[in-house]
């Protein structure tokens, strides 16, 4: 029982390194203004209010949706 936890270990260091790391550094950059070249500039909310105001976002959620109703 012991060596299945020690067995585990290569593979959550995996997931922390290809899954939380990369899904963690892209949540805190969608609250930011970063170009990929400057450093990041701290936004706040302001990009999700520029989405949710945003028709052509609308629009592919709407699509999204049909496609999903369609498919299931």
């Amino acid at each position: 029982m012991g060596s299945s936890r020690v067995l585990a270990w290569p593979y959550l260091a995996g997931l922390a390194l290809m899954i939380a790391i990369p899904m963690t550094a892209a949540f805190a950059l969608a609250f930011t203004d970063y170009s990929g070249v400057q450093s990041p500039r701290f936004t706040g909310v302001e990009n999700f209010t520029r989405l949710l105001g945003d028709a052509a976002f609308w629009r592919a959620a709407g699509n999204s949706l049909v496609y999903e109703v369609i498919s299931v």
